[in-house]
């Protein structure tokens, strides 16, 4: 039998060599690593499983915002044509990529579920919503005054948005005037708007005629563009 020896300085390189392909492997598979495997990129997130992570947290006879089952739950109780959202309380750069898991747990399907961006005060707000029978939209409120943003009226994406209690993973970005809006890898909407260039982030959930919803979401995460 035929035996090969490597010297000892040869098989140190082989080593470096195999660590170094295994690392740059590793690196291109996940481009939002460093080497010491953090992703650089995420600012912010949050499964909910601790309630001592920042977010708001309110009840009255119109609803509540809180912490529910390892997720964050937004009702609204009898109030119709109203609004109810809730932020983290953290500072993030103007330009922001937002994404969650949202799904209705009860209530009517005609709703806003959405993630809010720019959060200034309660008058000064984007806010990007889909509901939970097909409906989107990209609004604002400025100076306490709502308004959609270019369109006249909400659009409507049934193949894109799931409808009922089915979880919709929702993206919003955020970057300069740009405002997009997506549901389940399907981009919904873009707009442009100059009116808020900074704020907040935040999680927010809607009525329309009927006066009764409840909205979970889990998973968020804020990554810089």
């Amino acid at each position: 039998m035929n035996k090969k020896y490597f010297p000892m300085i040869a098989f140190v390189l082989l080593i470096a060599m195999i660590s170094l392909s295994c690392q740059a492997l590793s690196n291109t598979n996940n481009p939002g690593s460093s080497q010491n495997g953090t992703n650089t990129s995420v600012l912010f997130k949050d499964d909910f499983s601790s309630t001592s992570s920042g977010w708001d947290r309110h009840s009255d006879t119109s609803g509540s915002t809180d912490y529910y089952h390892e997720a964050f739950r937004i009702q609204i109780t009898n109030q119709t044509q109203y609004y109810l959202w809730a932020n983290p309380n953290v500072n993030f750069p103007s330009d922001v990529i937002v994404d969650v898991d949202a799904a209705l747990e009860d209530g009517a399907e005609v709703n806003d579920i959405g993630v809010i961006c720019r959060y200034q005060d309660s008058d000064n707000f984007y806010f990007l919503t889909i509901s939970s029978d097909g409906f989107y939209g990209i609004s604002k409120f400025s100076q306490g005054k709502e308004s959609l943003i270019v369109m006249s009226e909400l659009g409507k994406n049934t193949s894109a948005i799931h409808s009922g209690k089915t979880t919709n993973h929702i993206q919003v970005k955020c970057i300069g005037e740009d405002l997009t809006l997506s549901a389940n890898g399907t981009e919904l909407t873009h707009v442009t708007d100059a009116d808020l260039t900074k704020g907040e982030v935040g999680l927010l959930a809607g009525t329309y005629d009927q006066g009764n919803v409840s909205v979970l979401f889990d998973n968020f995460i804020v990554t810089k563009p």
